[in-house]
């Protein structure tokens, strides 16, 4: 009996498509992350008290919440890639909006929390059909390292970004880094409108909305693997915050160090994790 191939981590980088998504993605996320610093930092110097400061990260947090279950059923029933093609223009342009107010000087905390609220919705509804899309970028025998190259990805750009925001702020102030970040969506726009996704005939006509999400309830309840998992997830991200008087490029270096220790985290995990099991599992 031959013993099985061992699988690569770099080896989904061939196929062209998911090269050029994973690279756009590190800007991407970059520029996503250099928003939530330059937001947090915009609200403080409005002279917004305490609460607008916390109901900034509410803001970016809560649409996750509520249109998980809505945005899983549209991945699954509408075209996934102009779905994401929409999403990130639609991310785009109110991340251009905030940039131009910014620059006017007439952002208020309101509008602020308006707009990273707009943001964020775009973002959660576009995430089910980007995560479901990666069986059609990459052989099967490659999805585990094409998940956890995500998974590296994702983290490099939550360690970069804050640092980069941090001195962006600093050297020309919190409206240009919401401009990179207007900027930073451009790259996946560009590499999904030109993936020439296969049209694939359905085998059954198509779900309703309503439908879609109670089949995704149910899976998720009979499923103690996929529940785990979530519980894990949630408890992963309860974390203490205080208030933190430090310059931008101070507070965004404190985050960027214990992100990238993160990112290093996700890759030694990864490795470990084939070498004692023989496989990856996916994030």
């Amino acid at each position: 009996m031959k013993p099985t191939a061992s699988p690569n981590l770099w080896r989904p980088l061939r196929v062209t498509v998911f090269r050029n998504l994973l690279v756009a993605d590190v800007i991407s996320d970059a520029g996503a992350f250099m928003q939530n610093v330059g937001a947090a930092w915009l609200m403080v110097s409005l002279g917004a008290g305490p609460i607008y400061v916390a109901l900034t990260q509410t803001a970016a947090s809560l649409p996750y919440f509520l249109l998980a279950l809505p945005a899983g059923s549209a991945g699954d029933i509408v075209d996934r890639r102009k779905l994401i093609l929409f999403t990130e223009s639609w991310m785009m342009g109110v991340a251009l909006i905030l940039a131009i107010l910014t620059i006017a000087g007439v952002m208020s905390p309101w509008i602020l929390l308006v707009l990273t609220f707009a943001l964020s919705a775009g973002d959660a509804f576009e995430t089910p059909a980007r995560r479901a899309i990666l069986p059609e970028l990459v052989p099967t025998e490659d999805l585990a390292a094409a998940s956890a190259l995500n998974g590296i990805e994702f983290n490099l750009a939550r360690a970069v970004g804050p640092a980069l925001a941090g001195t962006i702020i600093s050297v020309a102030g919190v409206a240009a880094a919401f401009v990179a970040n207007s900027v930073s969506f451009f790259g996946v726009i560009l590499v999904v409108a030109r993936w020439k996704r296969p049209v694939r005939k359905r085998s059954a006509p198509p779900e309703s909305f309503s439908g879609a999400t109670v089949a995704a309830i149910r899976y998720v309840r009979h499923s103690p693997a996929i529940l785990t998992v979530l519980l894990q997830n949630r408890r992963s991200h309860v974390l203490l915050q205080r208030p933190l008087r430090v310059a931008a490029d101070g507070f965004s270096k404190c985050e960027s160090a214990c992100n990238r220790l993160w990112a290093l985290a996700w890759l030694l995990w990864w490795r470990c994790d084939h070498r004692c099991f023989g496989h990856a599992v996916s994030p």
